[in-house]
């Protein structure tokens, strides 16, 4: 952890300094800057054990082609491989999502979803006895 403590002063302050007033002031252009720079330094934390920034080449290949695409809140989530791509609209996604996905490999996966608000809540058919 001490050896990382730059790297966690680093990110507190993209939270504090661009992630958290992003978001205040719907600021899309510098939450996505401080958010792509915060998933950089998450990951250069674990690039000794994953090999590299993100988890691997494919995941990698997959941001590097959002990021050429037009996408700037690109991060990848815990140790991958799953990305986050974050868009001011479902249009802006679905546009983007289409030109960065071109001749993927057949078993990446890609949904284009919006944000839910609504925080937890759990879903079952499932029915207690009376």
């Amino acid at each position: 952890i001490q050896r990382h403590a730059g790297l966690r002063q680093e990110m507190l302050e993209l939270l504090r300094g661009g992630i958290l007033p992003g978001i205040d002031r719907a600021d899309f252009k510098q939450f996505a800057k401080a958010t792509w720079e915060f998933g950089i330094r998450s990951g250069r934390i674990f690039e000794k054990i994953q090999g590299g920034v993100f988890c691997s080449p494919a995941v990698a290949d997959l941001v590097d082609r959002f990021r050429k695409a037009g996408s700037e809140a690109v991060v990848q989530s815990s140790w991958g491989p799953t990305i986050g791509v974050i868009f001011p609209s479902t249009e802006e996604a679905a546009k983007v999502a289409e030109r960065a996905c071109r001749d993927l490999p057949e078993e990446t996966e890609i949904h284009v979803t919006t944000a839910d608000n609504r925080g937890t809540r759990i879903e079952t058919d499932f029915q207690l006895p009376q």
